[in-house]
């Protein structure tokens, strides 16, 4: 996933030429750009609702917007429900945008593939004018490759937070999620 992934946002090699008497050289090999921790300078970005009609207030509470890929993101999810609701099932899960915007014509849809969730509780009570906290551990994929900018295409990604409620019809679902920056160097 990584690898092949980052290779379709920018491709990075080396040339050298040598130019001398008698023989000239001329190599060329490609190369994986690593990228850590202390080399990104990230700020905590805003939340996003993209589901929703906010019956109850979600919000990711991270120690830190960079994670390394094969790490576990860590933080809670604070719920604020507005009313009294039926009880729920919450879950957080990571999310990954492919987005293209070429230079000469219309930018293409953005690819988003969310991870597999990880159920924080089911049957919660949702109590109007509470809030409470649920504590995540979510584990990044190993080839995970990094958040980038190309010229043509970028990787971004996001630790999402959902909560379906039982037995309601009108507003079953909330999904909100928070930008992250991933790297693939400590």
């Amino acid at each position: 996933m990584g690898a092949g992934l980052l290779a379709g946002v920018a491709r990075w090699s080396c040339r050298l030429v040598v130019d001398r008497d008698g023989r000239d050289v001329d190599e060329h090999g490609e190369f994986q750009v690593v990228i850590g921790t202390a080399d990104v300078e990230a700020i905590e970005e805003p939340m996003e609702r993209y589901m929703g009609n906010s019956v109850t207030q979600l919000d990711i509470v991270m120690p830190s917007p960079v994670w390394l890929a094969g790490e576990s993101i860590t933080g809670h999810v604070v719920l604020r429900p507005q009313q009294d609701l039926p009880t729920a099932e919450a879950a957080v899960y990571w999310q990954r945008h492919r987005d293209h915007h070429p230079l000469q014509r219309y930018p293409a849809a953005g690819g988003a593939l969310d991870g597999r969730g990880v159920v924080l509780g089911k049957k919660i009570p949702m109590q109007g004018c509470t809030e409470f906290g649920l504590p995540f551990e979510l584990p990044l994929p190993a080839d995970a490759a990094p958040s980038a900018t190309a010229v043509h295409s970028s990787l971004s990604w996001f630790v999402g937070a959902r909560i379906f409620y039982s037995g309601f019809t009108s507003h079953q679902v909330e999904r909100v999620r928070r930008p992250i920056v991933v790297v693939n160097a400590p």
